[in-house]
C-alpha cells in the first residue's frame, strides 16, 4: 500500500469515529495535558488512537510523535516517524465549530550510505 493511501485511510477512519462527536459534551473533558503541553479533550484522544491502532493493524514500522501520546514506537527497525496533531483545532471541534482537520507530516529515514553509494553509480 502506498504512503498516501495509508494517510488517507488513517484520515478517514479518524473522520468516521469524530464526527458525531464534534460539538458534543463527549468531545470535550480534561485528560490533563497531553505531550505536545495542551490540554487533551477526548476527541483528540479518540482521533490519536484510531491512528495508532490502524498503523499497528497493518504493522506499519515507524515511530510517531503524537500530540497527546508523545513517542510511540510502533517497530523495532522503524521506517521513519510520522508526526501527527490527530485533530489540530480541537477548540474548534468541542464547540462544534467546523474547522478543524488533522495534521500529518512524515519523514521517511534514508540511509545516507546507500544514497551516497547510487549517487556515485550515477
Amino acid at each position: 500500500m502506498e504512503i498516501i493511501e495509508i494517510l488517507r485511510e488513517a484520515s478517514n477512519r479518524i473522520y468516521k469515529n469524530v464526527k458525531d462527536l464534534a460539538g458534543t459534551e463527549q468531545a470535550a473533558g480534561d485528560f490533563g495535558r497531553g505531550a505536545g503541553g495542551d490540554i487533551s479533550r477526548n476527541i483528540d484522544i479518540v482521533a490519536e488512537k484510531t491512528v495508532l491502532d490502524y498503523l499497528k493493524e497493518i504493522n506499519f514500522e515507524c515511530i510517531v510523535l503524537g500530540e497527546e501520546c508523545g513517542r510511540v514506537e510502533l517497530s523495532d527497525n522503524p521506517k521513519g516517524y510520522i508526526i501527527i496533531d490527530a485533530i489540530d483545532g480541537s477548540a474548534n471541534a468541542v464547540r462544534g465549530v467546523p474547522f478543524f482537520y488533522v495534521h500529518w507530516h512524515l519523514q521517511l529515514r534514508i540511509n545516507l550510505v546507500q544514497l551516497q553509494m547510487q549517487l556515485l553509480q550515477i
